[in-house]
This record gives C-alpha cells, sequence and structure tokens, in this order.
C-alpha cells in the first residue's frame, strides 16, 4: 500500500500552462481522503512554490530548494540545508568564468550579483528560454515573472551575503548556451560538499551534498514511520533524479521526462499535459493489481 506520495512541480504535476488541473487536483483529493500524505518535492523556492498550490487551492507539506528546505503544511520551515560559504565562494568562483546568470535562493528573497538592470536583463532571457518565446513585453507581462522580479534583490557580491550571515539554500545558474552549462557542469564537479541537478538543458541547480530530493525524501519517510514500499515519486528532469533512482516503492518518471529519468523509473506515466500524475495515482487507488503493474512494470 502506498502511505506517500511525493511529486515534482514543473513538467511533472503542473500542465502546460504552469497549473494544476482539476483533473490532478481531484486524484489528489481521493488519495488523501484514503489516507494517502501527499506532498510536493520541488526546485522552487518557497514562495513561488506557495504562490502555485495557493492558486489550485492548495496547501501541502513540502521539500523545496531541490531539497535543501522542508516546509510544513501550516507553512513552517522544518528542516534547513544551506550551502557552506567554502562551498559558496568555489560555486560562484567557477560560474565567474563563464557568461551565465547566477541566481542565489535565500529565505530573505533571491538575489543576483550586478546591478539591477543587469539582473532584469538575465531574468528576460531566462524566462525567453523557458516560455520559448523572443518577446520581451510579452515576458514582461508574464504574472510568473513579474512574481519572481518582486522576489528578487541584486547585490554588489557573494561575499556580501556571506558577510551578512545571510544563508544561501540553492545556486541556480543559466545561460542559452548550453555548450557552456555543460563546461560548468564539469566544473563544478571539483568543488566540494556540493551536489548539482538541473531543471532543464540550460540550468545547474546547486545545493549542499546533504540537499538532494531523494536523500531528504528519505529522512522524512523514516519520522513518518514509512518503509520504503509504502512510497511513490515522481518527476521528469535531472533534479528528480535521486528520488527516482532510489528503491522506492513506486518510481514514476513522465512521459516528457528525459532519458535519463526513464531509464532508472519503474513506471513511465502519461505526460505532464495528459495529467499524468492524476492516472498514476488513479491507478494507485484502484483495486485491480493496477499498483503491482506500476511497481514492476519494468
Amino acid at each position: 500500500m502506498i502511505k506517500l506520495i511525493a511529486s515534482d512541480l514543473d513538467g511533472t504535476l503542473l500542465n502546460g500552462e504552469h497549473k494544476i488541473s482539476e483533473t490532478t487536483k481531484a486524484a489528489i483529493k481521493r488519495a488523501k481522503e484514503q489516507g494517502i500524505e501527499f506532498m510536493v518535492s520541488t526546485g522552487r523556492n518557497y514562495s513561488m512554490t506557495k504562490d502555485v498550490m495557493a492558486e489550485a487551492g492548495m496547501r501541502c507539506a513540502g521539500i523545496m530548494s531541490s531539497g535543501a528546505e522542508v516546509w510544513s503544511e501550516d507553512g513552517r520551515l522544518v528542516r534547513k540545508t544551506p550551502l557552506t560559504a567554502a562551498s559558496l565562494i568555489g560555486i560562484t568562483e567557477m560560474a565567474d568564468k563563464y557568461p551565465v546568470a547566477v541566481r542565489l535562493f535565500t529565505r530573505e528573497g533571491d538575489f543576483m550579483v550586478g546591478t539591477y538592470e543587469e539582473m532584469v536583463d538575465s531574468m528576460i532571457e531566462d524566462f525567453k528560454f523557458f516560455r520559448k518565446t523572443d518577446s520581451t513585453e510579452e515576458i514582461q507581462s508574464d504574472p510568473m515573472f513579474i512574481r519572481l522580479l518582486d522576489n528578487m534583490q541584486n547585490v554588489d557580491s557573494v561575499e556580501t551575503l556571506i558577510k551578512n550571515n545571510t544563508f544561501v539554500y540553492k545556486v541556480f545558474i543559466f545561460s542559452s548556451n548550453l555548450e557552456v552549462i555543460e563546461q560548468l557542469k564539469k566544473d563544478l564537479e571539483h568543488v566540494d560538499g556540493i551536489a548539482s541537478a538541473a531543471s532543464s538543458e540550460s540550468n545547474i541547480e546547486v545545493t549542499d551534498i546533504r540537499a538532494q530530493k531523494g536523500l531528504v525524501l528519505k529522512e522524512i519517510m523514516e519520522e513518518r514511520g514509512y518503509t520504503m514500499d509504502e512510497v511513490m515519486v515522481l518527476g521528469d528532469s535531472l533534479n528528480d533524479y535521486s528520488m527516482i533512482s532510489m528503491d522506492y516503492g513506486v518510481t514514476v518518471a513522465m512521459g516528457n521526462a528525459i532519458d535519463e529519468l526513464k531509464a532508472v523509473a519503474k513506471y513511465i506515466a502519461k505526460t505532464n499535459v495528459e495529467n499524468g500524475v492524476a492516472d498514476v495515482i488513479d491507478r494507485v487507488l484502484a483495486d485491480d493489481g493496477s499498483l503491482e503493474e506500476l511497481r514492476n512494470n519494468r
């Protein structure tokens, strides 16, 4: 029996409009009514996660900032694993060698090193790639872009944050030059004490090595008294690999997931735009052997 479901957000729980569909909301509700705990496990920070969940009329506990933060359903930060100062300096020194944008996730909001104008220009380029559009006007009117910009501050250097005792939970690095991203990934392998993943081919998400979705979920599972066999995880990108590659009861890669995830998942679901999460939840709830199919589909 599945007692805990942990789902990624972007590309998994969210559809093509970056929302939770009515079909998926109904499936989650049915699961909760049968006593199954549901939580998100996302690279987003708390404020961005809360916004999208509130828009859907939902609240839930969650692993956020790719594993660096854990929040309770009533909005309390119950666990945090920030990057060390040494790791943070090592990451940013590597990134400074390349034409990339670097965003720093903190409890005081997100920061980017540079001027305000540089920060805005960088965010626009990021969103153009993310939304697959060349229209600056379209990006500047995007509600998600506006929320991100409102939550963003520029800072003169990462040393300023360290000096002010501002904990950085995740470093998000972006470039539309994919060759640059691949080279920087290799360089970051030489920085001790960190884990790097990605939510798309154009970015790198860096956290403390202890702050990985799969490892953090296992700790939560054990605190709740669940076994590995009683947990289902769902994801689509490289920052979900630590969950999908672990031996949880049901590990689901979305139909739109990267090949690396599909290769280790026990089950391949429909895509996020086809309500893949809802379909899998319904299979878990069905009393017709579907759960065993999910466990042993490989």
